[in-house]
C-alpha cells in the first residue's frame, strides 16, 4: 500500500488510500500511510476524512490521530475542516474537546454545526458546558443538531437544558427539544416526553408522542398519550 501511494497513476493512489480507509490497515502504520496520502496535492483528501477517521480512528488512533486532525482543522479546504471537526467526536478526550471549543467560534456555520454534533458524541461535563456556551445555535439553522447533541451527551446538566427548552416561549425551540428527547437514556426521558405531551402546541405534542412510540410499544405509547 505504501508503494502504491507513490504511484504515478492517481487511480492507483486512490485505491491504496481506500484500502486504508476501509480498515485493511490499522493503528500507527495506518496513520503514517494517511499522512503520506495527505501530502498528495492531487488527491481528494476530504474522502480520506470521510472514511478513515470514521472507520479507523474510533478504534483508537491516539495522539498522532489528534495531531492529524488538528492539521486538517487548519486546512484551506472547508469540507476537510468540517469533516475533521466531526471526527473529533469519535476520538474524544481532553485535546479533542479543546479543538472543538475553537471550532465553535468558527465563522463557518457548518463548522460550528459539526463541532456541536461532535461534542454530543464526546459527552461528559466539559462537553455539555461548551454546548451550553453555544446555546445561541439553538436559534439558528442548526437548532435540531444542538438539541440532539444535548440528548446524546446526557447527564444532569444536559437534561436540565432540555427541560428548560421545553418551557421556552419560542415554539420552534420547544419543537426541536421535543424531537430530540427520544435519544435521552434513563428515566428522565419519559418524564420529559410526558411533559412535552402537555404542550399547548399540537406539533410539539405530536413530536413527543413520536418519541414515546420509538421507545415503547404502540399500546403503551397510546396509554401515555
Amino acid at each position: 500500500i505504501e508503494k502504491a501511494l507513490g504511484d504515478q497513476d492517481a487511480t492507483v493512489r486512490g485505491i491504496a488510500a481506500a484500502a486504508i480507509t476501509l480498515g485493511e490497515v490499522n493503528g500507527e502504520k495506518a496513520l503514517a500511510l494517511i499522512e503520506k496520502a495527505f501530502a498528495d496535492h492531487h488527491f481528494p483528501r476530504a474522502y480520506i476524512i470521510d472514511n478513515f477517521f470514521v472507520h479507523t480512528l474510533k478504534k483508537g488512533g491516539g495522539e498522532k490521530a489528534i495531531a492529524l486532525l488538528e492539521k486538517c482543522l487548519a486546512n484551506q479546504n472547508a469540507r476537510m475542516r468540517v469533516e475533521a471537526a466531526g471526527a473529533l467526536g469519535y476520538v474524544g478526550g481532553e485535546k479533542a474537546i479543546a479543538l472543538l471549543e475553537k471550532a465553535l467560534a468558527d465563522q463557518d456555520a457548518r463548522m460550528r454545526c459539526a463541532a456541536v454534533r461532535a461534542l454530543g458524541e464526546v459527552g461528559g461535563e466539559k462537553a455539555v458546558a461548551l454546548l451550553e456556551k453555544a446555546a445561541a445555535e439553538r436559534n439558528g439553522d442548526f437548532r435540531d443538531t444542538f438539541f440532539c447533541a444535548l440528548a446524546n451527551a446526557g447527564g444532569e446538566k444536559a437534561i436540565a437544558l432540555l427541560e428548560a427548552a421545553l418551557a421556552d416561549q419560542d415554539v420552534k425551540v420547544r419543537l426541536s427539544a421535543a424531537s430530540a428527547l427520544w435519544m435521552v437514556d434513563g428515566e428522565e426521558r419519559l418524564a420529559l416526553l410526558e411533559k412535552a405531551l402537555g404542550d399547548q402546541d399540537a406539533t410539539v405534542r405530536q413530536q413527543a408522542f413520536s418519541g414515546i412510540s420509538r421507545r415503547l410499544h404502540g399500546e403503551k405509547a397510546r396509554d401515555l398519550f
